[in-house]
């Protein structure tokens, strides 16, 4: 028998107790039917905490309301759950961006799920920026606790002090400053 042969017959015999012991199964199903899963335990789960959900958009994402929290936007991805809100703020440039940066760096340090962000539209308005994302598959006890986490977060939002606003004077108004926060 030639060393050719022998390694056939190895990686034959190997084959054939590979087959014996890793049975074929079907393969699981489709990331975008355990999306859609996953959406409907979110909805129903949302919906338990008094959350109305809308329908979602043709870009996957969904709208949740509630009488006295903030509304957000859900939307289950292949490796998890994202949420995501704005809140707009009073704030202008030379008024409290600066005390809205800092009380944001620090909801950050303190924040046990939630990142937030200040930002500015194409409008000028002014905004927070709250998002989040929960990894794995939908899970009822997993999906309470991040529901916890992000109302406690959000509340970092809803119980800020109340900034105090720069007084104008006119001496510097020809020295402004464009303001952008990621």
């Amino acid at each position: 028998m030639t060393l050719g042969d022998k390694f056939m017959a190895t990686l034959n015999r190997f084959g054939s107790l590979y087959r014996r012991t890793h049975e074929v199964v079907d393969p699981p199903p489709t990331s975008v039917r355990r999306e859609q899963d996953d959406l409907s335990d979110v909805v129903g789960h949302l919906a338990y905490l008094g959350y109305e959900v809308g329908q979602p958009q043709p870009d996957g994402w969904s709208y949740a309301q509630h009488p006295s929290r903030y509304d957000f936007h859900v939307r289950p991805l292949p490796w998890g759950i994202r949420l995501h809100c704005v809140v707009p703020i009073d704030a202008a440039a030379g008024n409290s961006l600066d005390a809205w940066r800092a009380y944001l760096n620090t909801a950050n340090e303190k924040s046990g799920f939630t990142q937030f962000s200040l930002f500015e539209n194409r409008h000028g308005m002014h905004g927070v920026r709250m998002r989040a994302f929960a990894s794995g598959p939908y899970s009822r006890q997993v999906f309470a606790i991040v529901m916890d986490m992000w109302h406690d977060d959000l509340d970092w939002i809803r119980r800020k002090p109340a900034f105090a606003t720069a007084e104008v004077t006119g001496e510097d108004d020809d020295e402004a400053t464009a303001v952008t926060v990621n």
